[in-house]
């Protein structure tokens, strides 16, 4: 994935994850590097899931999004 075309993403103070409905991460913003503790490098093609204690409504939302039930997510 070209990661060029999220650079905006990393002007922003919120963190940004960008994943698959499968919960695979495709893009990290640098607040979101900063907060996890990990470089950008390392997180992608990682299990957002895995981030959560209590992933359900995590996942909810993903498959909602994938099936255009829903436009965005924000937890």
């Amino acid at each position: 994935m070209n990661t060029q075309r999220y650079e905006a993403f990393d002007l922003l103070a919120t963190l940004v994850a960008l994943a698959r409905p499968d919960g695979t991460l495709v893009f990290v913003n640098s607040g979101f590097e900063a907060v996890a503790g990990q470089s950008r490098r390392s997180l992608i093609r990682t299990s957002l899931f895995d981030r959560f204690i209590d992933s359900a409504a995590l996942r909810e939302t993903l498959l909602a999004v994938a099936h255009n039930e829903i436009a965005t997510g924000r937890l």
